[in-house]
């Protein structure tokens, strides 16, 4: 990773651009800047079949250097809300995610690990829910795609409704570039972000958006590729 420090005078804010640089990638670019959610980027393990969701670029980043595929960004989920909790099960390596602390808890008495909660559940955007009978991992699949839902309710997974809410939609990948820049406030909270088709253009909005809305000594604008 480089890291410049620049000043901006006019935001009296000391920004640090990170860039991460990667062999390749996907996505689709949007337009806007969130500010209002927190986009849940989504996984696909080609080996066991599970779909993984995260808030974290560096976990993303992660996956995808051991075999996981990059699939997009599942929806934008809320910044507070009811919370989603995640879990792992350490036999078979798969994670579940609830808003139930009571299906939390009977999971956890049957030897689950809780890991806590992963993001947020709000907003008007729902995240079916789908469960595969015939499978010990991956077992669940959750997306804002009616079409995806339905899809796997032909082929035989139960439709378990609605599992939670986000406040935006899916961004699926697509071919080309898939870069991310976000700007942290003084207490590491990213507080803009926005998806780009080059690291450059990533990096130059982190920047400028950064000078015009962080005042704190210590705010940062990063660019880093996703996959």
């Amino acid at each position: 990773m480089k890291k410049v420090a620049l000043s901006f005078v006019a935001a009296a804010a000391l920004v640090g651009v990170g860039i991460v640089a990667a062999p390749h990638a996907h996505a689709a670019a949007i337009s806007g800047v969130n500010t209002s959610g927190i986009y849940m980027y989504r996984l696909y393990n080609p080996n066991s079949g599970e779909h993984f969701y995260t808030a974290s670029v560096a976990e993303e980043q992660n996956l995808v250097r051991v075999g996981w595929t990059y699939e997009g960004v599942g929806w934008i989920a809320p910044k507070s809300g009811a919370p989603v909790y995640r879990l792992y099960n350490p036999n078979s390596g798969e994670h579940f995610y609830t808003t139930s602390s009571f299906e939390r808890d009977s999971l956890v008495k049957s030897g689950w690990k809780y890991e806590g909660i992963s993001w947020y559940s709000g907003g008007k955007v729902p995240l079916y829910r789908a469960y595969n009978p015939h499978v010990t991992v991956g077992a669940h699949n959750y997306t804002t795609s009616s079409y995806e839902q339905s899809s796997l309710v032909k082929i035989g997974w139960r439709n378990e409704g609605i599992a939670w809410y986000g406040v935006g939609g899916g961004i699926g990948a697509a071919k080309g570039s898939n870069y991310v820049g976000f700007v942290k406030d003084g207490n590491q909270n990213i507080v803009g972000e926005r998806l780009f088709t080059t690291l450059n253009e990533a990096m130059n909005w982190a920047k400028t958006w950064g000078a015009a809305n962080i005042t704190t000594a210590n705010g940062y604008a990063e660019a880093d590729q996703l996959n």
